[in-house]
């Protein structure tokens, strides 16, 4: 057998561990004898991967937490985490009893710190985690995928919240994936530090229930909490596996839920219908109440019911990722992308390839960060992360310094965040409207178009995109046409959950478009010798325009929002249309309106 070559230095070799990892997964699957020689290794990549992640606060054994002046702390956090899966989890049984041809997998402590929006710290934790990389598919695994709630979702349920003004409730669940039934017999060994009441290895454990590290941990438990949910009378969205709604009482008040993992959102009008909800999950779970929601998956969340705003911003998260990259200190800049940028530059070439993995560039780390910045509360970078996200294994230094200069300008806006809610006069009806654009042949390589839409409620940016097309359109009004198909797509999904959540929309959603060649397509059934060639699914467009569903408008291209979408903008025409998506300086409104706030 061949065996793959321990990388020489894992500490900052992202690439090698991945190279590593993917050629030892493949070698298992081939070997099964192969473990032996991996288990010791993957245990030294975990301490990598862990340390690249960490202040230098959070200990990576058990040893070094012993040594930690926090120590009595972090002892807690292991008995507390003991004490839950010695209750449920662990089944105690003698080595010699394992079924023939069954080898328990490994587990390991990871010990972390829980921080709070400003980065204090909240809570010390302890998490026993199985070693699911030594699991077998259809012996110790099969079915793995677990939905959870998209930002677009979350976004849309606290924008009708914060116009309803209803109240919001955050809830935890406690060691949730122990929760989760297992549909397999898994054994795993004995935890580090357990050896006092495990002499030489005599017993093993047989999981009864799911644990944090298995493969299938995270499917098991979304079931759990589905049928938990079900049997207390919500039905869960046929267009978003995470939302759930009940209506409540005599005038059809609906309670709905957006569930992430273990974090739970509710919404409703009144508190005791929170307390209702809370009361029936606790029969099941157990449930941490951390109250009104002001932190969720690393966003904070500041409301203003007087105004009836609330609003996200991550400039915890952000200060972060600088110090991360090693740009705490950098100069910042006033827009995301430059308006001269090279596509030709951003790939690698060949002649360069050795040079630049040399360099060791964390490239694809930056990247993973700044995507999850802008899939959050920031749509204003989403044109310059299309354009970075393309070269992810081919990168030159050129596209590096474009992944900078994000970064760079995330510097400089680091308190600014999105405004959800009512608007300062304007309508604040929860109608849904679309913004659709396109850049016609923008990429001087392949000349490839850009697409990008922006979705908005009450003006508040709900749902966004910018992406690259996968074909060559011909003309203007083929570009155009692909990115209504696109942002049609997201419209009818909206509204389906838009209608579950108690708000359906009674007349077609206005999709405003700058290009007239593509709004008449919409209106009409026209085959010619410029549109023959165009795929029938693009079409798909205008028979949402003939159900109702959609009606296209022109919007003169000065005033199309989605256009900060599709292409760098000069300073001045970007800052204009970031403020009309209501990404603004959030201490500033909360300084303003501060007797407002909760």
């Amino acid at each position: 057998m061949i065996i793959p070559r321990k990388p020489n230095t894992l500490r900052n070799r992202s690439e090698s561990i991945r190279e590593f990892t993917a050629l030892a997964n493949h070698m298992l699957e081939k070997n099964k004898n192969a473990f032996d020689y991996f288990e010791p290794i993957y245990d030294d990549i975990f301490m990598v991967l862990e340390d690249e992640q960490t202040d230098g606060l959070e200990p990576k054994t058990i040893d070094e937490a012993m040594s930690n002046e926090d120590w009595p702390k972090w002892k807690k956090a292991i008995d507390d985490e003991l004490a839950s899966l010695n209750q449920n989890t662990l089944k105690k049984m003698n080595r010699v009893d394992l079924p023939k041809g069954r080898k328990p997998i490994g587990c390991k402590w990871v010990l972390k710190i829980k921080r709070g929006s400003d980065g204090e710290i909240v809570k010390y934790k302890a998490r026993l985690v199985a070693k699911g990389f030594a699991q077998t598919y259809g012996i110790d695994y099969k079915h793995t995928f677990a939905p959870t709630v998209k930002m677009s979702a979350v976004r849309l349920l606290l924008t009708i919240a914060a116009v309803k003004d209803l109240n919001i409730r955050h809830l935890d669940v406690k060691t949730a994936y122990l929760y989760g039934d297992l549909e397999e017999d898994i054994y795993m060994e004995f935890p580090p530090w357990y050896e006092d009441v495990n002499p030489n290895g005599k017993y093993v454990f047989k999981l009864n229930r799911g644990l944090y590290g298995l493969k299938q941990a995270g499917r098991q438990w979304n079931k759990k909490l589905d049928e938990s949910l079900r049997k207390a009378g919500f039905m869960k969205s046929m267009q978003e596996p995470c939302v759930y709604y009940k209506m409540f009482g005599d005038n059809d008040k609906t309670v709905a839920l957006a569930v992430f993992v273990d974090d739970i959102i509710i919404a409703a009008t009144e508190d005791k219908d929170i307390e209702e909800v809370k009361k029936f999950l606790k029969l099941f779970f157990e449930i941490n109440d951390e109250g009104d929601l002001t932190w969720y998956t690393g966003i904070k969340v500041s409301r203003n019911r007087r105004l009836r705003q609330i609003y996200l911003s991550q400039s915890q998260y952000i200060t972060d990722m600088l110090k991360r990259f090693d740009l705490a200190d950098c100069n910042p800049q006033r827009t995301p992308v430059d308006v001269n940028i090279d596509m030709s530059l951003v790939k690698r070439k060949p002649e360069d390839e050795e040079r630049i993995r040399g360099l060791k560039i964390p490239y694809r780390e930056a990247v993973g960060s700044l995507m999850f910045n802008m899939v959050s509360t920031r749509p204003d970078i989403a044109n310059a992360m299309s354009v970075v996200s393309r070269n992810l294994d081919n990168y030159s230094e050129y596209a590096w310094k474009n992944v900078k200069r994000v970064l760079r300008y995330l510097k400089g806006t680091k308190d600014f965040g999105l405004v959800l809610g009512a608007s300062e006069g304007g309508s604040n009806e929860l109608i849904l409207e679309a913004y659709v654009d396109a850049n016609w042949g923008q990429n001087n390589v392949d000349r490839k178009s850009e697409s990008g839409y922006v979705m908005r409620i009450c003006e508040s940016a709900i749902s966004w995109k910018a992406e690259k097309q996968a074909i060559v359109a011909q003309s203007t009004t083929e570009s155009e046409l692909i990115s209504a198909n696109s942002g049609a797509r997201e419209v009818v999904s909206l509204r389906r959950i838009m209608k579950d959540l108690g708000v359906p929309q009674l007349g077609p959603t206005t999709m405003h478009e700058d290009n007239q060649g593509c709004i008449a397509l919409m209106h009409n059934d026209v085959k010619n010798k410029r549109t023959k060639h165009i795929d029938i699914k693009y079409f798909w467009v205008r028979e949402q325009v003939e159900l109702g569903e959609i009606t296209m408008t022109y919007c003169p291209t000065d005033k199309m929002l989605a256009d900060i979408m599709t292409k760098p903008l000069p300073i001045n025409t970007f800052e204009r249309l970031r403020s009309q998506l209501r990404i603004v300086d959030i201490n500033e409104i909360v300084e303003k309106n501060q007797n407002s706030f909760r």
